[in-house]
């Protein structure tokens, strides 16, 4: 592929890693980071980074969408947008890109990318999966069930398939046939009921704004600044005549699902929960920041003598005190303990 990064050994992890579920996905991002790390000091690689090259882009855009939440379906389609498709499979590059844009509230776009990729790749039965979903949700019925056989008939996951065309003929909306397609998915790989499967079925929120609960949010908020899709949502507002800085970590289509009475509730007990968040972290500071959270909760992040603290604050609107740093979980340390074998059966 002519890259200007990858050699050999590299690909050789890679390919060993592999991209098909979150722990594998998680493994190729903490490589690829660790390689970039490793190469910035290097003058031989100008321009490290996603525009400089496609195969790089490529991996980190797989990695991405194998964990497959908000925030690195965002990332995927920024490393695949900057670096384009030079030297690299097209088809692959255009399905990549229209499960990426999907999940960043752009399913006309997906469209585009899915009859693009197909063209190309034919045989892949996932584009067709996406295809029959996004023709349905389009309302062209008769598309939506071409495409579905088109998948069924390469001999793959005939089930699911068979399931697909019973909800296109249902009627069923994008975002239900998004939620069984993800569970399905983590039940073949072993994910059902992990945190990777909550956050994709999270990220389902992303795919399409609503309009009227995205003005019902501002009406709650009155907010003076407001960065949308960047990649998250920020603003800046008035509570109580002070002024705050706030942020969605989530695009405006999953802001338009947030439910305004829960967020007047928030912004009346936030004099309450100020208080509480810094009982529960034991320190002064001054609240610089609020953050919503696409499972429901909320921070509150303090601007400490040591620093930057932060709150949590519960669906119910209990207060109690967030890690020192974050913690990296069950799929952080699978990834690494992922690419240590990796590494030793390469032989690095």
């Amino acid at each position: 592929m002519g890259s200007k990064c990858l050699g050999a050994e590299e690909r050789q992890i890679l390919d060993w890693i592999g991209w098909k579920d979150a722990v594998s996905g998680s493994a190729v991002i903490r490589y690829l980071k660790r390689l970039q790390k490793e190469w910035m000091g290097d003058e031989a690689v100008p321009g490290i980074g996603a525009a400089a090259d496609s195969e790089l882009a490529l991996w980190m855009a797989r990695g991405c969408l194998a964990l497959g939440d908000y925030e690195h379906c965002h990332m995927a389609v920024r490393w695949l947008e900057r670096a384009g498709a030079v030297g690299v499979d097209r088809g692959e590059w255009n399905l990549l890109m229209a499960r990426g844009t999907l999940y960043c509230g752009r399913p006309e776009a997906a469209l585009r990318y899915v009859e693009e990729g197909l063209k190309d790749i034919p045989e892949d039965r996932d584009g067709w999966y996406l295809a029959a979903e996004l023709y349905s949700s389009l309302g062209d019925q008769e598309k939506a069930l071409e495409a579905a056989r088109q998948g069924r008939a390469l001999g793959a996951g005939l089930a699911e398939f068979e399931r697909l065309e019973e909800a296109v003929c249902a009627g069923e909306s994008l975002e239900e046939l998004e939620k069984a397609r993800i569970m399905a998915g983590a039940a073949r790989c072993g994910e059902t009921g992990t945190a990777a499967e909550s956050r994709r079925l999270e990220a389902v929120a992303g795919i399409r704004k609503d309009e009227e609960g995205l003005k019902a949010v501002k009406e709650v908020l009155k907010p003076e600044i407001w960065d949308a899709d960047e990649p998250y949502c920020a603003f800046c507002f008035w509570p109580e005549g002070r002024e705050l800085a706030g942020a969605f970590c989530m695009n405006e289509a999953a802001v338009s699902k947030w439910d305004p009475k829960a967020l007047k509730e928030v912004v009346k007990e936030l004099p309450r929960l100020e208080r509480e968040g810094r009982t529960a972290l034991a320190a002064e500071g001054e609240l610089c920041l609020l953050e919503f959270y696409p499972d429901g909760t909320m921070g509150l992040i303090f601007e400490t003598e040591n620093g930057e603290k932060k709150a949590v604050i519960s669906k119910e609107l209990t207060v109690s005190a967030g890690p020192d740093e974050e913690d990296e979980g069950d799929l952080g340390r699978a990834a690494e303990e992922k690419l240590a074998r990796a590494m030793e059966a390469c032989g690095k």
